[in-house]
């Protein structure tokens, strides 16, 4: 079983594009995510009426923020300047665009503001656009990169080093991308296309092919608890995953560089 999360994995962990016209974008290949929480924040306000011992609360809102963490892994000098590029790239894009007439570098120069920082990130199908799968556009905060260097480096020079280890952690507040909520009715309407785009939200699972074993027949129910005996054996070996995890730290593929694995266990 391949676990994304706590496996070492050579591929597309996370990539950002910057929208803020730069047309740049990084994509870490080389770690694992360590760490992924996705908060919703129901918010109401609150007016206290003469005579009512409950507060009104009206609806104010729902934000949403995404907390992130990635260790990633440089077994060779390739990934680590890799990593180290993309670092930049992500330093980069918390900054925002200002007009031609400002000299880059010299912040004495009159300058204009054009574009806030901006971004679109795609993490699996946890961090997407739920109606169109591709990357969800919105705002970093609180970018933060912790150096690993005990654990070594790629030295170029006396002056010239990459790690081998760096985890990068963010906030990251997502747009929402349609309107997000209910419609009044759109079950006996037969509308469904109109609003199918929320049924999917927010990790792009649903819709008019959500699963389903209502009016499903003999066969289908059979296949359907077989899924369902695979799906209870898998959460057992993740369960007994994370028991080994607390032990050891994360399980590597088969060949994984031995100071890789090593290093995980030290987290």
């Amino acid at each position: 079983m391949n676990n994304a999360f706590t496996s070492y994995v050579r591929g597309r962990i996370l990539s950002v594009i910057d929208l803020k016209g730069t047309g740049d974008s990084l994509e870490f290949r080389s770690g694992y995510v360590s760490s992924f929480q996705d908060s919703f924040g129901v918010s109401y306000g609150e007016k206290q009426a003469y005579g009512n011992a409950d507060p009104i609360r009206p609806y104010e809102g729902t934000p949403r923020s995404m907390s992130v963490t990635i260790q990633l892994v440089a077994e060779n000098i390739n990934f680590a300047r890799s990593n180290m590029q993309n670092l930049s790239k992500l330093a980069q894009f918390c900054y925002p665009s200002y007009s031609a007439e400002a000299k880059a570098g010299d912040i004495g120069s009159e300058i204009k503001l054009t574009s806030l920082p901006k971004v679109a990130i795609k993490m699996m199908n946890l961090i997407v656009n739920s109606t169109n799968k591709q990357h969800l556009p919105g705002y970093l905060s609180n970018v933060s990169v912790d150096f690993d260097l005990e654990d070594g480096v790629f030295e170029i020079s006396k002056e010239e080093i990459y790690p081998k280890y760096i985890k990068v952690s963010f906030t990251f507040f997502p747009d929402h991308t349609i309107i997000t909520g209910h419609v009044d009715g759109s079950n006996q309407t037969g509308e469904e296309d109109a609003v199918d785009s929320f049924r999917t939200f927010p990790y792009g699972v649903g819709g008019k092919k959500a699963f389903s074993t209502q009016g499903a027949s003999k066969p289908e129910n059979q296949a359907l608890a077989e899924a369902a005996d695979t799906a209870e054996r898998a959460a057992m070996l993740e369960k007994l995953q994370r028991l080994r995890e607390q032990e050891q730290g994360p399980l590597f593929r088969p060949g994984t560089d031995a100071a890789a694995m090593a290093h995980a266990r030290k987290q």
